[in-house]
């Protein structure tokens, strides 16, 4: 009777983990200011440097985006806005 509750509970609890590690990654993401792909393409890049014993060039790479851990999530949470609405645009 309550192997069926178990299981869903179980599997409920599995989902849980799985989604906490996504958020994670993405909160992750977001406090650097990168894409999912980017962090891949600096992780090959970090390979390739440490590969041909580069590291030293390797740490002085920035990344032109990052503006810093607040205002990474200050910019994800309230977006600058790039365009006026048309109604707010003078009329001439």
């Amino acid at each position: 009777k309550y192997s069926l509750i178990m299981g869903i509970m179980l599997f409920m609890a599995t989902l849980g983990i799985m989604m906490f590690g996504f958020f994670g990654y993405h909160a992750w993401l977001v406090s650097r200011n990168i894409t999912s792909n980017e962090s891949f393409k600096w992780s090959d890049a970090k390979e390739w440097y440490q590969d041909n014993d580069k590291m030293d060039e390797f740490r002085q790479q920035r990344h032109v985006y990052d503006l810093g851990f607040v205002a990474n999530w200050k910019e994800v949470l309230f977006p600058p806005i790039i365009n006026r609405p048309a109604s707010d645009k003078k009329k001439k």
